[in-house]
């Protein structure tokens, strides 16, 4: 009885052993193999704002994505994305071209493309400085409207030369940051704020179906207002 117990003991200290194993080889995986890119798109969900926003305590406004479904709503321009179908208090182009548009000019190439590790960037004191060059989307350049990252890069005299990417300890962008010849000369330039507000699909698809909502609602009073002045 006593052998049958002491091996019965061994055979779970061995299983023990190997799940630690493979816990600690997968966090080392993600740590030195895994991209800031996927990370974000694992994430799923993300808020962003620009810095005037916040500066002005419009903490509501902003564009919320869900980069699994390719959705969004953006409550500082009366604008969503669900289920393929687009509703705007404005006409716009199809729900797949707008998307696309929306995604590059909030979320940007620069995040899109990144491929620093979890590694890198906890060594980098959880910022990362690099050249544009290496994250411009080349593909963007002939666009109708090419988004801000590309256009600062293609426009020589402003000498966009540094992009800075903050960090949370989750390895999730929180702030992008732009070195070029602006309004204030040479200098930084805070251009998004990045945050992780929804939970899981079922918090996002709440907020999504209350903007909705609101949406509907601005559309019907806008057509009554429109029917008053015409009659």
């Amino acid at each position: 009885m006593f052998k049958k117990w002491s091996s019965y003991i061994r055979a779970c200290i061995a299983l023990f052993i190997f799940i630690v194993l493979v816990l600690v080889m997968q966090n080392l995986l993600f740590f030195y193999t895994s991209k800031a890119s996927s990370i974000l798109l694992q994430k799923r969900f993300v808020f962003v704002q620009e810095v005037t926003d916040v500066e002005e305590e419009f903490y509501s406004k902003g564009i919320a994505f869900d980069l699994k479904k390719r959705e969004f709503f953006d409550t500082s321009n009366g604008w969503a994305i669900k289920d393929g179908q687009e509703y705007s208090k404005y006409g716009r182009e199809d729900a797949q071209d707008s998307y696309n548009k929306a995604l590059y000019s909030e979320v940007t190439s620069a995040l899109l493309t990144l491929k620093v590790t979890p590694n890198q960037i906890k060594n980098a004191n959880y910022e990362i400085i690099m050249s544009p060059e290496t994250l411009v989307n080349k593909s963007l350049y002939k666009a109708k409207r090419s988004p801000e990252f590309e256009e600062l890069f293609m426009d020589k005299e402003l000498g966009f030369s540094k992009v800075r990417i903050s960090f949370n300890k989750d390895f999730l962008p929180t702030k992008i940051d732009y070195f070029y010849k602006g309004q204030k000369g040479f200098k930084w330039y805070t251009k998004r704020l990045y945050s992780y507000p929804y939970e899981n699909d079922a918090d996002f698809e709440k907020y999504l179906n209350s903007y909705l909502e609101y949406l509907k609602e601005w559309n019907k009073e806008y057509e009554a207002e429109r029917e008053e002045e015409e009659s």
